[in-house]
């Protein structure tokens, strides 16, 4: 016996055929496929979109972890990032901007 994938597969591809010869409408009545799943064979599978790739002068996470360490340290807990940043960041993270986080 046929596994159910491999059995619907059978009846889609069969419903395909006779569909040429009496319609799909017909052959999917008579062979009891669901004319979306024939419709939907039809269509190319769909891969999942790749991540984008790293940006390079994104920081390192060790990097990150202590620009955050100074943003929620006790003097800077209310301040935000753009506040924050030319005071005390600049010098310690030449890279760092306020919208990097």
């Amino acid at each position: 016996m046929l596994a159910d994938g491999q059995q619907r597969e059978k009846l889609i591809k069969a419903a395909e055929e006779l569909g040429q010869e009496v319609g799909v409408r017909r052959a999917c009545e008579t062979l009891g496929v669901s004319r979306a799943s024939l419709y939907r064979s039809r269509q190319p599978s769909v891969t999942t979109p790749k991540p984008p790739p790293a940006v390079a002068r994104a920081l390192t996470d060790q990097q990150r972890q202590e620009v955050e360490d100074e943003l929620y340290s006790e003097p800077h807990a209310d301040a935000s990032p753009r506040q924050v940043y030319p005071e005390t960041l600049r010098p310690k993270v030449s890279r760092w901007t306020h919208r990097s986080l």
